[in-house]
């Protein structure tokens, strides 16, 4: 990233007369500067005096020491792309790049994106146990309140619920005879199923008479 930054393919040199840099005057310590410096943006050129000694020679020089190896730069783009997949990948969000290169499919998205909400859910979850444990209690005692019913954070939940899902699955298994507490609105199963649905509680007080068809078995709701 510095040799594209500089877009430089080795080190840049500055050559300046032996007496400043024994002396460590100002001039030695600006050119310090400009080596560790120079990058392609404001820093972008180097002003430097043009003077020879009497044998004609120049006393300041500027250049880049070259490597006789590979000196390619790899491109811009490409190394960008690599570190951004790097980023994602630290905090489990990859899944962000799956298709920008041509490559990746749902069912590699899926379970990356629940790994990823997995995750989230826990440093929630944990940000809002630090806080019920200590802010809370901290805050009411402060206040003069007692301290035996305290309100508390309840995160909620993160990922989302596949509802297609979800309804193959109580379906299949209320048709092989499981009771998923559907005989009565107040069931508490019901209203579990509402709230994992992302529906309201079912109202109370609300009953209905159902029985059960043992052919077809099925549960029918009485006219």
């Amino acid at each position: 990233m510095i040799g594209i930054d500089r877009d430089l393919n080795g080190i840049p040199i500055f050559g300046i007369p032996a007496d400043s840099i024994l002396d460590d005057d100002s001039f030695n310590k600006e050119a310090r500067k400009v080596v560790t410096n120079i990058r392609r943006d404001e820093q972008w050129g180097v002003v430097m005096p043009l003077e020879s000694d009497d044998a004609g020679n120049p006393m300041y020089s500027f250049d880049v020491l070259r490597s006789d190896g590979a000196t390619s730069i790899a491109a811009t783009k490409e190394v960008i792309s690599q570190l951004a997949q790097s980023i994602a990948n630290v905090v489990l969000a990859g899944f962000v790049h799956l298709g920008q290169d041509a490559v990746g499919s749902r069912a590699l998205a899926e379970p990356q994106q629940l790994l990823f909400q997995r995750a989230l859910q826990g440093w929630v979850d944990g940000i809002a146990e630090v806080l019920n444990r200590f802010a809370v209690p901290r805050l009411f005692a402060l206040n003069g309140f007692k301290l035996d019913k305290l309100p508390f954070f309840q995160p909620e939940e993160i990922a989302e619920t596949a509802l297609a899902e979800l309804g193959k699955f109580v379906a299949s298994t209320a048709q092989a005879g499981m009771d998923w507490g559907f005989l009565d609105d107040d069931d508490p199963i019901t209203n579990q199923l509402r709230q994992i649905s992302g529906f309201d509680a079912a109202p109370t007080g609300l009953s209905k008479s159902v029985e059960f068809d043992p052919v077809k078995r099925v549960y029918k709701v009485k006219r």
